[in-house]
């Protein structure tokens, strides 16, 4: 397992009170650092900690709380700490302990993680072993066809899927869920592989929203409590995050 976070390399976390050095570059996004955090961790709970120096200056305050702000100046804002989490990265998949319909249709609400082995079958991301998957999955069926005209139908939830059949790129779906693939098919046993395409939803949020909140999609605004804050606690506040449910059919 790697930890990640966003912070140029070299960043310092500790894990269960050993400190660790993340001093690699991260693929996906060049000014987050990572590191190999395996030999510190244990079965049963983990804490990992970050610690960092807050600073604001004057000049988000006032763009904040000052009087007269324009909402140009407010645009134009930029923090000089951001308060950022850690993330784990590896080969694992992560259980639900208590996952329950949200309101709308699609919604999930979930409460209490653990790492496990990842799953090698799935049907539902969410609920299925990866809550938090962004990225890319490769899935593998096979199937037997006795006739050689096919249309392939995916209708689970997904930004873009590569489809191949038989090794051969048979093409992309992306505006629609069909796809002939008559011409890769044959008698017989075939090999069908998606490389399916899922977005950050689920990883970046929205977590702990308004009780009463639900969006299938999210901006920086969804992240807010405004105005429900009292000595620290929000009576809005949800502990349970909430998800998009990303079924694979």
């Amino acid at each position: 397992m790697e930890a990640v976070t966003e912070d140029p390399a070299p960043a310092v976390i500790t894990v269960n009170g050993s400190e660790r050095i993340l001093n690699g570059s991260w693929d996906r996004e060049r000014e987050f650092s990572r590191g190999d955090i395996t030999d510190l961790l244990k079965e049963g709970e983990n804490e990992i900690v970050r610690k960092i120096h807050f600073h604001q200056s004057e000049a988000v305050y006032y763009a904040l709380y000052g009087e007269g702000v324009t909402e140009t100046l407010k645009n134009c804002l930029s923090y000089d700490t951001e308060i950022e989490p850690v993330y784990l990265a590896g080969d694992f998949g992560v259980s639900v302990k208590e996952c329950v319909k949200g309101q709308k249709d699609g919604v999930l609400l979930g409460s209490g993680f653990c790492v496990v082995t990842r799953p090698d079958e799935v049907s539902e991301l969410v609920t299925g072993g990866y809550p938090f998957f962004a990225g890319k999955m490769r899935l593998h069926r096979e199937v037997d066809l006795e006739d050689t005209e096919a249309v392939l139908r995916f209708t689970g939830r997904f930004q873009a899927a590569k489809v191949f059949v038989n090794g051969s790129e048979a093409g992309d779906l992306i505006f629609d869920n069909e796809l002939d693939i008559s011409g890769y098919t044959r008698k017989g046993r075939n090999d069908i592989d998606l490389v399916l395409t899922v977005s950050n939803r689920n990883l970046f949020g929205p977590h702990h929203m308004l009780r009463d909140e639900e969006p299938v999609s999210v901006g920086p605004y969804s992240f807010d409590l405004p105005d429900t804050w009292t000595d620290g606690m929000s009576p809005d506040y949800r502990e349970s995050y909430s998800f998009v449910q990303v079924p694979i059919k």
